[in-house]
C-alpha cells in the first residue's frame, strides 16, 4: 500500500492519478474525503487525515509500505513533517519520497528552504530509506494569475529579469510514482528542473504565442508585492517567505538546469512551450481539459480560501459599462502609515494613489502607456462611478 499526503493538491494528485492508472492500490488522505469523493479513481482508497491530529495520521499509515509527504505550507510545517516521519516510522512505513524544493539548505537565507532541508534530515535521522525531490518553481504556479491572464491580459511578480528553470508538476509526478514503485531511487536526491532558464517575460512570450494574444510580465517592486500579498490575505509570514523566493530568483539562484529528470527517468524535462500549449484551456476560461481531475492549490498558497482575484489586483469592471480588461480592483485594507511611506519610497504622490495595492495597478497602466486615474471613465465609454467604500475600482485611461 502506498500513503498519499497532500493527495487533492497540485502535485498529490498528479501522483495519485498515475498511480491509479497503473492499478497501484493508494491511500490517498485529505482532511474532508467526502469533498475528494466527486471524482472517485480505481484503487483509491480515501481517508481522512489531519497533521494536527497524529492519530489520524498513525491510522492513516497502518499497513502502509512507501509514503509520499507533502503538506499545505503552514506556520508548522516543518513540525508537522517531522511528527509524520516519527508516526511513519513507528507505523512500520520503510521509505519516504519527501517534495522538497530545488537548494533545501539549513543555512538558506529562505525559510522555506530551511524548513525542507530539516524535514529531510528528520526522515534521514530516522534510518528509513528515503528519496528527496527538489523542484525549482513550478510552471503550474503561473495558474494562480490566470484571472488577472484572463482579462487583464498581464501578470505580476517582483522578479525583475531573473532567469529561472521552472519545471512541470507533471514531471515531479512522474519521477515520484518511480520512487514510490521502485526501490531503484532509494537514499536518492533528484533535484528537478526545466529544460531552459527563462525570465517572466519569456514566459508571458510563450504564453502570448500558445494564447494567440499578447501577455505582458509587469515587474513590481517587492515592497508593492508585500503589502499586495497582505490585502489579498496572505498572512505576513507567507508574504515574507513568498519574498524571500523572489529575492533568490532575482540573485539568479534558480537558473540552473538541473539531471535529476535524466537521472531519475532517463528522459529530457518538458519545456515551458509544451505547457503553455497544454494549459491554454485554462489561461483561456475554458473547462479543464488537461486531465487535472483534482484542481488544488500550488505549494505555498495559503490554505485558506481567499478572492478569486490572485496575486494580482485586477478584475473585471463589475457593474460599469466599462471594457472588463481595463478595470482593476484594489483594496484599502493596509495601515495608512505603511501605505504613505511606501508610496514616499517609489516615488508616487499621496494625492495619486488610494492605497499601496495602487502601485500595481500603476505599473500595470504604465505597462500599456496609460495612467490610474481614481474616476471610473474610459475613453470609449462614459461609466457611472462607482462606490468610494472598499473595493474601490480603477481604470487605466
Amino acid at each position: 500500500m502506498i500513503l498519499i499526503t497532500g493527495a487533492t493538491g497540485m502535485v498529490g494528485s498528479e501522483v495519485v492519478k498515475r498511480l491509479s492508472a497503473q492499478g497501484v492500490q493508494v491511500r490517498a488522505v485529505t482532511r474532508d474525503p467526502r469533498k475528494a469523493e466527486v471524482n472517485p479513481l480505481p484503487s483509491v482508497e480515501l481517508v481522512h487525515g489531519d497533521f494536527e491530529d497524529p492519530e489520524s495520521m498513525r491510522k492513516a499509515c497502518s499497513g502502509v509500505d512507501r509514503a509520499f509527504l507533502l503538506t499545505n505550507s503552514t506556520e508548522r510545517t516543518e513540525q508537522h513533517q517531522i511528527a509524520f516521519t516519527h508516526v511513519a516510522q513507528q507505523s512500520g512505513v520503510r521509505h519516504i519520497v519527501k517534495l522538497s524544493q530545488l537548494h533545501a539548505d539549513a543555512g538558506s537565507p529562505g525559510r522555506f528552504l530551511r524548513y525542507h532541508a530539516a524535514v529531510e534530515a528528520a526522515i534521514q535521522a530516522s534510518g528509513l530509506t528515503f528519496t528527496f525531490l527538489r523542484p525549482n518553481l513550478y510552471m503550474q504556479g503561473l495558474l494562480n494569475f490566470r484571472q488577472s491572464i484572463q482579462q487583464q491580459s498581464a501578470f505580476f511578480a517582483a522578479a525583475g529579469d531573473a532567469r529561472i528553470s521552472t519545471v512541470d508538476v507533471r514531471d515531479v509526478a512522474d519521477v515520484a510514482v518511480a520512487a514510490l514503485t521502485s526501490a531503484q531511487h532509494d537514499n536518492t536526491i533528484y533535484s528537478l528542473t526545466g529544460p531552459e532558464a527563462l525570465t517572466f517575460t519569456d514566459m508571458a512570450r510563450q504564453l502570448s504565442k500558445a494564447l494567440g494574444r499578447t501577455i505582458t510580465f509587469v515587474d513590481v517592486p517587492p515592497e508593492a508585492m508585500r503589502v499586495t500579498l497582505a490585502d489579498l490575505g496572505f498572512p505576513a509570514w507567507q508574504a515574507d517567505g513568498l519574498l524571500e523566493e523572489f529575492a533568490m530568483y532575482r540573485r539568479g539562484e534558480a537558473a540552473e538546469i538541473e539531471p535529476g529528470m535524466h537521472e531519475a527517468l532517463g528522459r529530457a524535462p518538458g519545456s515551458f512551450d509544451e505547457f503553455a500549449s497544454d494549459y491554454t484551456p485554462l489561461f483561456t476560461g475554458g473547462r479543464d481539459e488537461v486531465g487535472l481531475t483534482w484542481r488544488g492549490e500550488s505549494l505555498h498558497n495559503n490554505p485558506v480560501e481567499r478572492t478569486a482575484h490572485s496575486a494580482s489586483p485586477c478584475a473585471a469592471s463589475a457593474g460599469s459599462t466599462c471594457a472588463p480588461g481595463r478595470a482593476i480592483r484594489a483594496w484599502s485594507r493596509s495601515p495608512r502609515s505603511s501605505a504613505s511611506a511606501t508610496r514616499r519610497a517609489f516615488g508616487w504622490r499621496a494625492s495619486s494613489l488610494a492605497s499601496t495595492t495602487m502601485v500595481l495597478a500603476s505599473a500595470f497602466c504604465a505597462a500599456r502607456g496609460r495612467r490610474a486615474t481614481r474616476r471610473v471613465v474610459c475613453r470609449e465609454h462614459r461609466c457611472p462611478t462607482l462606490p468610494a467604500a472598499p473595493p474601490r475600482r480603477w481604470l487605466c485611461r
